[in-house]
């Protein structure tokens, strides 16, 4: 039995130390590089945010440059592959190609007209004929479960099915937990 008491306060009192040191490392570094702090937190907030903890775990990252408010707008010019590709690759760019740490909604597009169908299928193909797929990879059409050749992994998902016709209304979202954006 005391051999247990004396192990256990040992470790406690390595740990107690070795976490005064690291506060004592960061606290001088703090002092010499501001910036290299406040990257290294914002690098490891953005880890811990994308974990699926409740979100009064997840530290506040409004300074490192995450957008979270939803951009609403009214598209009053016929929708095209190349306007929705802008929204979509502004959702992407914006949380850091995959690494961003909070799922959020990008835009709410209210659209007046979209005289051509517009699909998961129409959209990848849009973006392997134009040399797109290496800035937003989509190599699977989830529409008709098939593999397509853009990319080499699934950075767009497509929920909303046809989009066609007169006052409709597209989500873009980014899923931090599948790395991914989302088409509502």
């Amino acid at each position: 039995m005391k051999v247990m008491k004396g192990i256990a306060f040992k470790t406690i009192a390595e740990l107690i130390i070795s976490l005064f040191a690291v506060g004592l490392f960061l606290a001088i570094l703090s002092n010499m590089a501001p910036s290299v702090t406040a990257q290294s937190y914002c690098m490891i907030g953005k880890s811990i945010s994308a974990l699926p903890v409740p979100s009064s775990l997840k530290p506040d990252l409004d300074h490192c440059g995450l957008h979270k408010e939803t951009r609403r707008l009214v598209i009053d010019e016929p929708l095209t592959d190349d306007l929705l590709f802008d929204y979509i690759m502004n959702c992407w760019d914006g949380n850091f190609r995959g690494r961003g740490g909070q799922t959020h909604h990008c835009y709410e597009l209210f659209v007046r007209d979209s005289p051509q169908i517009i699909n998961e299928f129409s959209f990848s193909a849009h973006l392997a004929q134009n040399n797109l797929c290496r800035d937003l990879p989509n190599n699977h059409i989830e529409s008709i479960g098939a593999s397509f050749d853009c990319g080499d992994k699934n950075s767009l998902f497509w929920r909303i099915g046809d989009i066609q016709g007169s006052d409709l209304t597209i989500v873009i979202k980014y899923d931090a937990f599948h790395h991914r954006v989302e088409v509502i």
